[in-house]
């Protein structure tokens, strides 16, 4: 059985529990506008349309398909992991593990529009570094899932309770996350219990 990681109560008696989900979809099989490639020998988190191309010739490739954001992907490795777009300063269980980047003609048909400007450019580097945030909650598993049940209900002829699964969602992205799934489903009548 999952171990419950937080709980909170309603005053009518409904439960919300709160699990890691380790079976949720991965956020790279979202609808990104970025591409991830990465260089690893142990995790291939690489796209399916990612260039089948060595570390060494991605400027290359970059400059021929006219790629116009690129970031620079590093992981950190060590009891746990962790990525994000700057560097974790740790020569010894971290460094760069790829690039993810947008493509002129991805960023035109997504944006709608023919000419990519310089704030177009930072909007889109703030969207790749967003992917990477998400991916960063996947891979140091920051993502649950809420079981929701109904108050406790005790039969009148056995006096057995329980009580009846009322909702449940997986896939919720970190804290914030579950907070807004709180706030939505209990307002402001949830009390945390302690676990």
């Amino acid at each position: 059985m999952e171990t419950a990681l937080r709980t909170f109560k309603r005053k009518d008696g409904a439960v919300a529990t709160v699990y890691q989900d380790t079976d949720c979809e991965g956020p790279r099989d979202w609808d990104n506008i970025g591409t991830l490639k990465t260089w690893h020998n142990r995790y291939n988190w690489s796209d399916k349309d990612a260039p089948n191309i060595d570390a060494e010739d991605f400027a290359a490739w970059a400059k021929e398909n006219r790629v116009i954001v690129s970031l620079p992907v590093f992981l950190y490795d060590h009891s746990g992991l962790s990525m994000s777009c700057g560097s974790f300063g740790d020569p010894w269980d971290s460094g760069q593990l790829g690039f993810i980047f947008v493509t002129e003609e991805r960023a035109q048909k997504e944006l709608s529009k023919k000419r990519i400007t310089s704030k177009d450019k930072e909007r889109l580097a703030a969207m790749l570094k967003g992917e990477i945030e998400a991916m960063d909650q996947y891979v140091s598993g920051d993502v649950y899932y809420i079981r929701v049940t109904g108050p406790q209900e005790t039969c009148a002829h056995c006096g057995h309770s329980k009580s009846e699964d009322q909702d449940s969602i997986g896939g919720v992205y970190g804290d914030d996350g579950v907070m807004e799934y709180i706030r939505q489903e209990f307002a402001e009548d949830a009390e945390e219990v302690t676990v």
